[in-house]
Parts: C-alpha cells; sequence; structure tokens
C-alpha cells in the first residue's frame, strides 16, 4: 500500500525484519526501521533477493511493479502468505523455505521460471498453474502439492513435481514438454496416449498399474521402477536411442513390449535393472495390448461443465462400461453405470473420474468442485 506524505510518496513495510532487509539491499535511505520505504526507490527494481527467515509479512511488495525476477529464501510466510497479483511484470520467481500454504499466480502471467522448493517448509495443497501459459520451466518439488493444474503452455519444457500427492497429470496439454520428473507420487495416469517431444521420463515409485508409451516417439530415458506395473509397452520405435531404463520391483510385470525383442535382451543397457521374471517381447499377447493407436486411442470424452458445483456430464461417441470417481489419493468414492457424475454432496477440491469403455479402455479426466 502507497501512503503518501510530506516529502513523496511511501510505501508501507508493516514487517520490520523486511524492511530491514530492504535497508539493507539499499532500497531505504534513511536507514531506520519506521514502517515505509520511498516509493520511487522501490518501484523500478527489476531483481529482488529476500533472505530472512523471521520475516512473516512481504505487504508492500506490491509497490515492486517492475519486478521482473524475485527470490524469497526462508522466510515464514505461513500465516499471511504472499500477493503477487501487482507484480505482474514477473517472469521469475523462486519461494524456498517460506512456509507458503497456497499461492496464487493468476496474475503473473508473463512468468517463464516457477521455482518453489523447501521441503515440508512449503505445503501447497492446490496450485493453479492455468493462466501462466509463457511458463517454461516448472520445478516444485516436495512441496505438498495434490493437485497441480499445468498451463495449456506450448512454450512448457521442464517439469519436476517429484515428492508431491500426485494421482493425475495431464501431458496433453504441454506438447512441448521434454523432461519430466514425477517419481514418489501416487500417480495413476498421465492424461497422453501420445507425446511427440518427451525425451526423459522418471515416474519411479507411483502407483501405475499400466504404461503404454508406443505413442511417445522421442522417448530415451525411462524410470518406471517400483511401481504396481502388469503392463509397459514401450514399443515406440526409438528402442535403439534409449539411454536408460529401469522397470525394477514392478513385482507384476512378467512382459515388457519393445521394438525389437533380440535388441531389448542383448543390451546392457536394458538389463541392467530389470527384474528377473520380466521378459522383452514384440507383442506381449494377453498381457500389454498392441494394436495401431489410431484404434486403440480415439476415445476424448467430452466432461463439462468443468469446474462444476453439482453434476458433470461425460458424452462419448463410444460406450461407456462404467465411471469411477476417486480423490487425489486414489480412493474410489462412487462407480457410476449413467453418463453423469453428481459432485454436488463433495467438499471443494480436485477429483479424478475413470472412464471405462466397453472394450475395457480407460480414460481418466480431472474434475474440479467449486
Amino acid at each position: 500500500m502507497t501512503l503518501t506524505v510530506v516529502g513523496g510518496p511511501y510505501t508501507q513495510i508493516p514487517d520490520a525484519a523486511f524492511e530491514q532487509s530492504l535497508i539493507n539491499l539499499g532500497y531505504d535511505p534513511c536507514g531506520i526501521v519506521d514502517g515505509q520505504v520511498p516509493t520511487n526507490s522501490i518501484n523500478t527494481v527489476l531483481n529482488l533477493f529476500i533472505q530472512n527467515n523471521i520475516i512473516s509479512d512481504l505487504t508492500g511488495i506490491e509497490d515492486f511493479q517492475a519486478l521482473q525476477s524475485l527470490t524469497i529464501w526462508s522466510a515464514n510466510l505461513g500465516v499471511n502468505g504472499v500477493n503477487l497479483a501487482s507484480n505482474n511484470n514477473l517472469k521469475s520467481l523462486t519461494i524456498s523455505s517460506a512456509g507458503l500454504t497456497s499461492l496464487n499466480l493468476s496474475q503473473n502471467t508473463l512468468l517463464e521460471t516457477l521455482n518453489i522448493t523447501g521441503g515440508i517448509s512449503n505445503n501447497i495443497s492446490t496450485l493453479d498453474l492455468t493462466s501462466n501459459t509463457n511458463l517454461q520451466i516448472i520445478d516444485c518439488p516436495g512441496t505438498g502439492i495434490n493437485s497441480l493444474q499445468l498451463p495449456a503452455a506450448a512454450s512448457l519444457t521442464q517439469l519436476n513435481c517429484q515428492a508431491n500427492n500426485l494421482s493425475f497429470l495431464d501431458l496433453s496439454i504441454v506438447p512441448n514438454l521434454t523432461s519430466l520428473n514425477a517419481s514418489d507420487n501416487s500417480l495413476i495416469n498421465l492424461g497422453a496416449n501420445t507425446h511427440n517431444s518427451l525425451i526423459t521420463m522418471n515416474i519411479k515409485n507411483n502407483s501405475f498399474t499400466g504404461l503404454n508409451l508406443s505413442g511417445f516417439n522421442q522417448l530415451k530415458s525411462l524410470d518406471c521402477s517400483d511401481n504396481s506395473l502388469e503392463c509397459l509397452n514401450i514399443k515406440n520405435g526409438n528402442n535403439n536411442q534409449f539411454s536408460y531404463l529401469n522397470t525394477l520391483n514392478n513385482f507384476t510385470l512378467t512382459c515388457i513390449e519393445v521394438d525389437d525383442s533380440l535388441f531389448s535382451t542383448n543390451n546392457p543397457i536394458w538389463n541392467a535393472n530389470k527384474d528377473t521374471w520380466s521378459t522383452y517381447s514384440e507383442d506381449c499377447i494377453g498381457i500389454c495390448v498392441t494394436a495401431d493407436l489410431s484404434d486403440l486411442f480415439i476415445e476424448n470424452p467430452k466432461v463439462y461443465p468443468n469446474p462444476t458445483n453439482s453434476i458433470v456430464t461425460i458424452q462419448s461417441e463410444s460406450e461407456i462400461k462404467d465411471i469411477t470417481l476417486l480423490d487425489l489419493t486414489g480412493k474410489t468414492l462412487g462407480k457410476y453405470h449413467t453418463n453423469c457424475v453428481d459432485l454436488s454432496e463433495l467438499m471443494v477440491g480436485t477429483y479424478i473420474i475413470r472412464i471405462r469403455y466397453s472394450n475395457e479402455i480407460e480414460v481418466v479426466k480431472q474434475i474440479i468442485k467449486n
């Protein structure tokens, strides 16, 4: 907030530790903690680095209107949070060990790099980035996220969301993503059957039971160890370019579908991290389904309205066998044999519906209850 007094406009800084940090950076020429700094000393600042573990209130940050890069390191913002709605020139944001429980970036549409770290210090259950369509890098490991709503961003190339509580990611809206680290979550679905850019994928220690990556035609590195896989299809026409593969500790995975079983069986890269009971095959009949992608993955049901406060309708050209409603932990909340799902009795939040067709193909969609 800007306060006009004799001597020109001032910005109120109620947090003494925040003001002291600004004094140390030379943005308060008075040099004393008096609850304010001259607005004209901060409104043209492009880069700001704040580190003070007793800062609990960043009121005044709104007058850093030219700010393009902000780093908040070791603060205590759990109660007051941080309001960046006025900092709409931000392109880079790093928040580490700041105790955040929520973060609203809907007004920061120029943001290109987002880095939120700090272990249990940050605990943001929902991160909505749908407005941030210029993002190139998202780095948010270990921040307690249950729901990560990605932007439909052609610019996004790197995503690190490891060690959260995610059960769903929608890779279909980030077509140029090249690197994904989503290990140590509870993922059951990636929201995409094809991807033409993804090169490196780490999805170890999740809850996948089946993975068909035959449409991920640039994939060269995959870690899907420590899941519950019964089916794995990596027959993507690019197996001879793989630099790393780890399928260990999938205790019911007996057959892995590949381009060339002889090549895979005799390749040390492919056998260094594979369970002894798993074998390579070009056609895992009865275990992994093989077919043209045009036959297998034609289903793209429409789910509307989404968000919703009551009933969602699932519209599809193919016959739906049943629909399962789940929370973000994977717990089943209901099973339906109609094309409507009622969320009216549920708490506000994010949910998953699993749509199963008569041919046993499954599609997973994310629903927001408001």
